[in-house]
């Protein structure tokens, strides 16, 4: 499941005209606007970010986030980022899925620092010290999964780090936290964002159905709203034919289809009632 950041919003300080702080760099995917719940883990991500040390001084604050395929962890990194990127004056967005992704995303935050080099692997190398004599920047790398690849790519000591993962391996990096299902009360409350005329009795059976995976419970929300169909009906065509119950649809939040994110592949672009709604600014994990 690749990530790619289609809407970048990169904002630097006005080059004339006074300023008493600069404005922050940031590269970020879109936030969704039907982000829902999560509050718990929020919370504990926000707290791990700012933990201290026994002699008072802030650590270097790495927290990652591990689950399965589905689960939601880039959109509960991508809402922590947005919720907290004033607080920093670089924050930086980085698909981790594949090395050349990753280089590709370091080396244009290096150009966008002003920072030259005859070699890319020079490059990152001036990035480090640059980012090693600040305290001010976020970095998240979403999708991680190849850490033995990543090592020489891993920021330094001095800002904070945001990782998102499927092996539990990666949260060896930091604090781990754990990303789980979604609380019932938390699929109800997206399923009637994506269908307000399911009822809550009927949400509560369809969240049942999929197992609160956050993935799966925003594309039935969009599949119930799209089809019409009643509850009943979508409950034995998810038994009986699950291909063609929407599982395998981008959304509205334009996230690939769950096959997608659990197999690793694109994403079927299907017709009819199971259409692609658009190009997503980041996958979920």
């Amino acid at each position: 499941m690749a990530t790619r950041i289609d809407h970048l919003h990169l904002t630097t300080a006005p080059p004339n005209g006074p300023v008493t702080r600069p404005r922050p760099i940031q590269a970020l995917p879109s936030r969704n606007a039907a982000f829902t719940g999560r509050t718990a883990l929020l919370e504990r991500v926000d707290a791990s970010m700012r933990h201290t040390g026994q002699d008072g001084v802030e650590d270097h604050g790495v927290v990652s986030l591990i689950g399965m395929g589905g689960i939601g962890k880039t959109q509960l990194a991508l809402e922590y980022t947005h919720r907290h990127a004033d607080e920093y004056g670089l924050v930086w967005w980085v698909g981790a899925d594949q090395l050349a992704a990753v280089m590709a995303s370091l080396t244009a935050l290096a150009s966008h620092l002003g920072l030259t080099a005859a070699q890319p692997s020079l490059l990152i190398r001036a990035l480090w010290v640059e980012l090693a004599a600040r305290r001010d920047w976020l970095l998240v790398y979403d999708n991680l999964d190849d850490l033995g690849a990543m090592n020489d790519l891993l920021p330094p000591d001095g800002g904070k780090l945001l990782i998102t993962g499927r092996d539990p391996r990666i949260g060896r990096i930091g604090t781990r936290i754990d990303v789980t299902e979604f609380e019932r009360d938390e699929s109800i409350t997206l399923l009637s964002r994506r269908c307000p005329s399911l009822s809550p009795d009927d949400a509560d059976r369809v969240a049942a159905a999929v197992g609160d995976l956050p993935l799966s419970v925003e594309q039935v929300g969009c599949f119930l709203d799209e089809t019409g169909l009643a509850t009943s009906d979508y409950l034995r065509l998810l038994g009986s034919q699950p291909a063609a119950s929407g599982l395998d649809d981008r959304t509205v939040s334009a996230h690939p289809g769950l096959v997608s994110v659990v197999g690793g592949r694109p994403a079927r672009r299907g017709g009819g009632s199971g259409g692609a709604r658009g190009p997503p600014p980041a996958a979920p994990a």
